[in-house]
């Protein structure tokens, strides 16, 4: 009897870790508590890299800037389904340190309208051609009306207007040094700082 409630006991906690996972550490910014990767990323990437589901608390809501730095060093990567199932989010603003974000990253979002991405293309691992690649890979199970928008002079994007099977924008920098970005989808202008 005790052995077999010490394996239940084991199975339960295997499937916690399963769930929600660890983390090397872990920083407020913006009002949420981020839990990031630190030791298997830093050397490959030079950044740290946003943890898994369930790894962001309290869950994010509404529109979210990703942080452009944790622990002291630049996010470089969402890691796979980072806000994966969160249909409490509209709007996603990633950093230009970001280099890479993984598969379903956003699957599951069933209310995010918009994608702001401040850099250059990243990469999606085991992807080759992200123009014309699905959006499962990405965008599962997010609105069909779901746009991605990136500044017009950001390296890597698809020269269409398709990336993850969602509608790519381009937009002018206003200016050097700008500090905001108007989102046509939701009408709000978002304020964010440089690095």
């Amino acid at each position: 009897m005790i052995k077999a409630k010490l394996t239940l006991l084991a199975m339960a906690v295997s499937c916690l870790v399963a769930e929600f996972g660890y983390a090397d550490g872990s920083e407020w910014c913006g009002g949420y508590n981020w839990s990031y990767w630190a030791e298997n990323y830093v050397p490959v990437y030079g950044g740290v890299a946003v943890a898994g589901r369930n790894m962001i608390s309290p869950a994010p809501t509404g529109m979210i800037e990703v942080p452009a730095t944790l622990g002291g060093y630049p996010v470089a990567v969402l890691n796979h389904q980072a806000f994966a199932f969160n249909d409490s989010i509209t709007a996603v603003m990633i950093p230009a340190s970001v280099k890479e974000i993984g598969q379903e990253s956003f699957c599951g979002c069933a209310n995010l309208r918009t994608v702001i991405f401040l850099g250059d293309c990243p990469s999606v691992p085991n992807v080759e051609n992200n123009a014309n690649a699905d959006d499962g890979l990405v965008f599962y199970g997010t609105p069909e009306d779901l746009t991605v928008c990136v500044y017009e002079d950001a390296r890597g994007w698809p020269s269409g207007n398709r990336w993850f099977g969602k509608k790519l924008v381009r937009r002018p920098r206003s200016s050097v040094g700008t500090k905001t970005w108007y989102d046509e989808t939701t009408g709000l202008t978002w304020e964010y700082c440089l690095d």
